[in-house]
């Protein structure tokens, strides 16, 4: 029985790398269960047909796949060839629109699926040129082929896909930082309008004022934030509609 096997990370796909975390995961299974699985996942044999296979032929089998237990190598590709199609990447997450955005906060929601997710993260970044009679036409994003793509991406070699999947994430986690650094900014220079604007304003007719930490818990909860977006720079209507609820202020 011949058997085609990968060599090597490059012809690994990110489906069959995908299939083989999950199977990691198993904590019950043995080493033995986890390799024949594995032998399955990466030569397309049933997995019958590979329980059946001599211990000298799997004890082969595994000299072969040794390069699992090694690191891939961490080079960047800016462009592929995948399927007939060629593709861009997009390595700036500041140059990702709004949809785009979005789709990534999702697949990111859960950091326990983001190797399941690893092919919808890849459609995100991933941009297929467009065929013209006279060769590639650069393409922008659109949504509308995010599922397709996504399938593509299924197909891709991992050795191109997780250095890049790695290279997002360092980016995206130094995006979240500034974002955090900026929105912690925003809030301190909020907080300290609120507290100008507090001192400057007397008790309404309840005798009742708002404390301080009040009006900061109000404005991370986003009860005051859009007053100031709609450019007003007075609170005094607010608390007039606050002082009705002084009974459920602790």
């Amino acid at each position: 029985m011949k058997i085609e096997l990968p060599k090597d990370w490059t012809q690994v796909t990110l489906k069959q790398f995908q299939a083989i975390q999950a199977l990691l995961k198993d904590e019950e299974a043995d080493v033995y269960q986890k390799n024949t699985e594995m032998i399955a996942i990466l030569s397309g044999m049933d997995l019958a047909d590979v329980a059946q296979l001599s211990l000298k032929s799997y004890a082969k089998i595994m000299k072969v796949l040794e390069f699992i237990s090694e690191p891939m190598e961490n080079k960047l590709t800016r462009k592929f060839m995948l399927n007939g199609k060629k593709y861009r990447i997009v390595s700036d997450v500041y140059k990702l629109n709004g949809g785009q955005y979005i789709t990534l906060q999702h697949l990111l929601r859960d950091s326990d699926k983001v190797i399941d997710n690893l092919h919808q993260i890849m459609a995100i970044f991933a941009i297929p040129y467009e065929r013209k009679w006279w060769g590639w036409k650069r393409a922008e994003y659109d949504s509308n082929n995010h599922e397709w793509i996504s399938e593509e991406m299924l197909d891709l070699p991992v050795s191109i896909a997780q250095p890049l999947s790695a290279f997002f994430f360092a980016n995206w986690m130094r995006y979240a930082e500034r974002m955090l650094a900026f929105s912690e900014m925003q809030a301190k220079r909020t907080e300290r309008k609120l507290v100008r604007e507090l001192k400057r304003i007397k008790p309404n007719t309840a005798g009742w004022q708002p404390s301080i930490p009040y009006l900061i818990t109000m404005l991370r909860n986003g009860a005051i934030s859009s007053l100031y977006h709609s450019g007003s720079s007075s609170i005094s209507s607010l608390f007039r509609k606050q002082s009705n609820h002084t009974s459920t202020i602790k």
